[in-house]
């Protein structure tokens, strides 16, 4: 196993996870959207709607 440091590197990573929520209450979205506050490589939050 190699640990490789990107920024050394001059390598960057984007990636989307798409999470659907059965039951999105508002109350859901506030604990969710405060555990991911607490995350330092999330940088951003999409919400999508539509099919």
């Amino acid at each position: 196993m190699a640990v490789l440091d990107p920024d050394t590197l001059g390598l960057g990573l984007t990636v989307f996870v798409m999470l659907e929520a059965m039951e999105p209450t508002p109350e859901w979205r506030a604990a969710f959207l405060s555990t991911l506050a607490t995350l330092d490589p999330v940088r951003d939050v999409y919400r999508l709607a539509g099919s």
